[in-house]
Formats: structure tokens, C-alpha cells, sequence
């Protein structure tokens, strides 16, 4: 809203700003987002074939663990633990490859629910404040209270959205920092994941 307002302000008429403003958003957000999501896939299919194949070393993780006292008192024989790990992984590889191919084939789904909320983005900033008085007139109060009951919920809505993205990316950033540490592979993939799914 404040960059078709800047827009409006220099004398570029609202429908060409409107569509300005939608564009850099596909152009900004969704674009990269569409591109992450293709890497996020392939590169979890090719995770859920080799947990199913058996791929990931169980071996050499337990020789970093079995060397910690307690952990040796509790995984007991190392053989055992990597027989049930290696069952574990190809059971988790298969069911992870299928529900990645099952969101896969949601995607021209998300495509188009994405198209349309792009085309509503357009007609929101273009007549939205003639939508915002047609809903005030509504509201069976003094028109001062309206006011200040709009500018409420604007101001509700807008800190709800900040704190979720700080919240997210606090979880990412977190959880970035756990995947360095621990060494697993694509983490800076799985820290973005992280962010999208908080």
C-alpha cells in the first residue's frame, strides 16, 4: 500500500501502479519462492531415495556417539541400533519420498490460488478504499468509533504479521545454527523449510 500510494503520488494512474506494485511482488517474493520450493523438492526426493536405499551411514554416527558414556549405556550393541536405524531410514525415505510427490502435485493448485491472489492484490489496491467505506458504512456504530475500530484491526493485522515473520525467523536462524552444528546436509534448505513451515 505505501509504495501505490508513493506511485499514486507521482502522478502514475492507480491501475498502472496497482499492477507495478503486483508485479514486483511476483517479481520479489513469489518468483524466488517458487524456486525454492522446486530445489526443496528435488532435493527431498533425492534425500527420500537414499534413506530408502540404505545411503546415509549409520556406522559412522554412531562411532560419533558411542564414544559419550551414557549414550554407550543406552544404544547398547552398536549392531542391533544400526540393524533397527537402517529399517528406520528406509521406512522414513519412502514415506518422505511419497509425500513430497504428493505436494509436488500440488503445485498447479498453488499456481493458480497464487495467480488469484495476485489478481485480487490488483483490484484490492486499485478500489480497496472504496471496499473499506462500503464495510465501515456497516458497522452499526458512531462513525468516530468506525474510525478508530479500522485503525484497531489495521494495526493488529500489520503487528500479527511482523511478529510472525520475526518469530519464524527466529525459529530459522535457530535451527540453522543446530543443522551447522550437527552437520546436516543442505541446511541452509532446511533453515529456509523451517521459515515457511513456523
Amino acid at each position: 500500500q505505501p509504495v501505490f500510494q508513493w506511485l499514486t503520488g507521482h502522478h502514475i494512474t492507480p491501475r498502472v501502479a496497482a499492477a507495478v506494485v503486483v508485479l514486483g511482488i511476483v517479481l520479489v517474493i513469489i518468483a524466488p519462492l517458487a524456486f525454492f520450493v522446486t530445489k526443496a523438492i528435488q532435493q527431498g526426493i533425492a534425500i527420500g531415495h537414499g534413506l530408502a536405499e540404505g545411503g546415509v551411514s549409520v556406522r559412522s554416527l554412531l562411532g560419533h556417539v558411542s564414544g559419550w558414556a551414557p549414550i554407550e549405556t543406552l544404544i547398547g550393541s552398536p549392531d542391533a541400533v544400526e540393524a533397527q536405524a537402517r529399517r528406520w531410514m528406509q521406512s522414513a525415505g519412502t514415506s518422505a519420498t511419497a509425500t513430497i510427490v504428493g505436494l509436488a502435485a500440488h503445485l498447479p493448485t498453488l499456481v493458480l490460488q497464487l495467480a488469484l491472489a495476485s489478481l485480487a492484490g490488483f483490484f484490492l489496491l486499485v478500489d480497496g478504499h472504496r471496499l473499506l467505506g462500503w464495510m465501515t458504512d456497516k458497522i452499526p456504530i458512531e462513525a468516530d468509533v468506525r474510525g478508530q475500530v479500522v485503525q484497531s484491526f489495521q494495526e493488529t493485522a500489520i503487528s500479527v504479521i511482523w511478529a510472525t515473520i520475526a518469530a519464524a525467523a527466529a525459529q530459522s536462524a535457530v535451527m540453522l545454527l543446530s543443522y551447522l552444528t550437527l552437520g546436516v546436509p543442505a541446511a541452509f534448505l532446511a533453515a529456509g523449510a523451517t521459515f515457511l513451515f513456523a
